[in-house]
């Protein structure tokens, strides 16, 4: 190997291969070299699939909120009434819940995003 071709290898720890920061190439890598080093490089999202994932994103994203609302009216006794029915000792307390509001806001912009 000659002076300055350990750049463009991957370093290795304790005998497994580690990936090469991309920040770490310089002008002297070729594209091929930077490719090969790093395989998510130059690699295109298929337009098509892409769409179609964002759409079944959307379609699970509203089937789950379709399931929680039907869960809520179908069943015949609340969770509340569960609760007070049966000696639990320890229960959240009810603003614990709005965790609930960001998972589902970050959800909703995920599969619109």
């Amino acid at each position: 190997m000659e002076e300055g071709d350990e750049d463009h290898e991957h370093e290795e720890f304790e005998g497994e291969q580690v990936e090469v920061n991309p920040e770490w190439f310089d002008e002297t890598w070729t594209e091929e070299e930077k490719i090969d080093a790093d395989p998510t490089r130059g690699k295109v999202v298929d337009a098509g699939m892409k769409t179609l994932y964002q759409w079944l994103n959307l379609i699970a994203f509203l089937i789950c909120i379709g399931l929680n609302y039907a869960s809520a009216t179908i069943m015949p006794i609340t969770l509340k009434e569960i609760s007070d029915k049966y000696d639990v000792r320890i229960a959240p307390a009810t603003w614990a819940f709005i965790i609930w509001s960001v998972i589902y806001t970050l959800l909703a912009v995920y599969a619109i995003y």
